[in-house]
C-alpha cells in the first residue's frame, strides 16, 4: 500500500482514521502506481513529491 503524491504519513493516518469514523461496512486500499509513460498526467508530477513506501503499519495503532 501506498500514499499519493505529497501525501505525507501523518496526512495518511490522518485519512484512514477519518473514513474508519464513518464507520463503513467495508473500506478498499489501492497503492498509487507512478507510470508516466502511459498515463500522460503523471508526468507532471516532480520526482521530489513521489511518495514512498510506507513504514509498517504492525506497530500503529489505527483508532477512531
Amino acid at each position: 500500500m501506498g500514499r499519493l503524491p505529497r501525501q505525507t504519513v501523518v496526512s495518511w493516518v490522518e485519512t484512514a482514521r477519518a473514513a474508519v469514523a464513518m464507520r463503513p461496512d467495508r473500506l478498499a486500499l489501492f497503492g498509487y502506481s507512478h507510470i508516466p509513460s502511459q498515463i500522460k498526467n503523471q508526468r507532471l508530477i516532480e520526482a521530489e513529491f513521489l511518495p514512498t513506501a510506507l513504514p509498517a503499519l504492525n506497530s500503529m495503532r489505527l483508532s477512531p
